[in-house]
């Protein structure tokens, strides 16, 4: 599995234009957005005008127009959901599926029954279907020799449980390098020509195996499809914080959901799990390199998700969203604080992220939908939102020649260099505490959703 050059496209392939009802979504979106935030801007200055306008009514008004503009962006979305949302399926319902795919779950120190348990509840659902070409493939980096051994019994057992209807494979590594990104590329680059495609799971992660065999039929059927990306509802949560939010994503998720998937098109997000994944198509161009500098500006990659998505799409392959699909699951975070320190951990994790962002050749709403992650106060924003729109490079300032000026550049970068470890210490600072937070309440995983399976398949 390559790694693969950031600044340097492929020219194999090439991503098609969008759809003009890719087309029409977008413009809805940010048009409807951009009409919005105008309006309501001019009113505000209209209420604070009356008697004239004071220095600090005018910073009011532009953080009132930039925390308006992002909540239009919403709306608009959900908007453009309604009326270009629409998912057409390629695949032919009851055509056999015969591509041999994995249900790969990485792994870290985490529960063995759980995890196991919901393997074995989609591998029965999925033997009932009669379905032919999974297998069930653990990739384990945990490093604690209790939860090593109750993970070996676990194997064992649902090896058993299984039987001879579908193939168990179990792997640790005794180096966890580059994390879950270094355990996914380890799988692809040791196995990636016995599958045809692979499903990408984490250890709370449950699917019907009718998703499954739509998933792959949906792969098989568009050979261009590079990667699909299902929307996990949240299950199994007994406190009151997460029956919350399990019940807010019920509601809104699937309108967000589709608003999302119908301005993206075939320029998708990936989430890194409930997901299904080309394996020809990852292993040749989703190789992530390793950033140079300090952490957390370089080093590994560890928030991949985003990045492969980009590079698949770059690739020519297309990454592409199921909003309306049922039978995807996942837990969630049981108190408010610990879905802070998740939150926290992620914001972290893509300062990296931002990093290779901004040196790869990314096709526009790729590198759109990286700027809308990140922090709505960034006032460089509308600049790199235009220039991405237009599909122009993000622009930096020449370097004239001569001794002076190269002298002067590497005082700039040794500065900035200084910069960065600076800020990558205080971010380590804070998700320690984060982290040491979080260990006063571990998030509890709940296996609800695997009698969810069960019923679906019945029915």
């Amino acid at each position: 599995m390559p790694a693969q050059n950031l600044r340097c496209c492929p020219r194999e392939r090439r991503p098609g234009w969008p759809s003009l009802k890719t087309l029409l979504a977008r413009l809805v979106t940010f048009g409807g957005a951009l009409a919005l935030t105008v309006y309501a801007t001019r009113e505000m200055i209209a209420v604070v005008s009356v008697g004239g306008i004071s220095a600090l009514q005018w910073a009011m008004v532009v953080l009132f127009a930039i925390t308006f503009g992002w909540i239009s962006i919403a709306a608009a979305a959900a908007a453009s959901g309604v009326f270009f949302g629409g998912v057409r399926l390629r695949g032919r319902e009851g055509q056999a599926v015969e591509h041999r795919t994995a249900l790969v779950m990485p792994i870290y120190n985490e529960n063995p029954a759980t995890s196991f348990a919901a393997l074995e509840a989609m591998a029965e659902c999925l033997l009932q279907q009669d379905a032919k070409g999974f297998e069930l493939f653990v990739l384990s980096d945990t490093n604690n020799p209790d939860t090593w051994v109750k993970e070996t019994a676990a194997f064992h057992a649902l090896r058993e449980a299984v039987g001879d209807g579908m193939r168990v494979w179990y792997r640790r590594r005794s180096d966890n390098t580059g994390r879950k990104v270094g355990n996914l590329h380890d799988f692809v680059t040791r196995w990636d020509g016995r599958y045809d495609f692979m499903i990408v799971l984490d250890a709370d992660s449950i699917l019907s195996a009718e998703t499954l065999l739509l998933m792959v039929r949906e792969m098989v059927a568009d050979p261009d499809l590079g990667l699909l990306q299902t929307v996990p509802r949240l299950a199994g949560g007994k406190t009151l914080y997460a029956r919350l939010q399990q019940f807010a994503g019920r509601v809104y998720g699937p309108i967000v959901a589709r608003g999302i998937a119908s301005w993206q098109g075939d320029d998708g997000n990936y989430w890194g799990h409930n997901a299904i994944v080309r394996v020809r198509a990852f292993a040749s161009s989703a190789g992530l390199p390793t950033l140079q500098g300090r952490k957390p500006f370089g080093g590994a990659i560890l928030s991949h998700d985003f990045v492969e998505a980009a590079l698949l799409r770059r690739a020519g392959w297309a990454v592409r969203m199921l909003p309306t699909v049922d039978g995807t699951w996942e837990d969630s975070p049981p108190s408010l604080l610990d879905a802070a320190a998740r939150d926290l951990l992620h914001r972290v994790l893509l300062v990296a992220e931002l990093a290779a962002v901004e040196g790869l050749d990314l096709h526009r709403a790729l590198r759109l939908l990286g700027d809308l992650r990140d922090d709505p106060l960034d006032l460089q924003r509308p600049r790199r939102l235009r220039r991405a729109v237009r599909g122009q490079p993000q622009r930096h300032r020449p370097v004239l020649g001569g001794r002076g000026n190269r002298r002067a550049q590497q005082q700039g970068e040794r500065a900035g260099h200084r910069r960065a470890a600076q800020v990558g210490d205080r971010l380590h600072l804070v998700v320690s505490f984060a982290v040491a937070g979080r260990r006063r309440s571990p998030v509890r995983t709940d296996r609800r959703a695997i009698g969810c399976v069960q019923s679906s398949t019945r029915r």
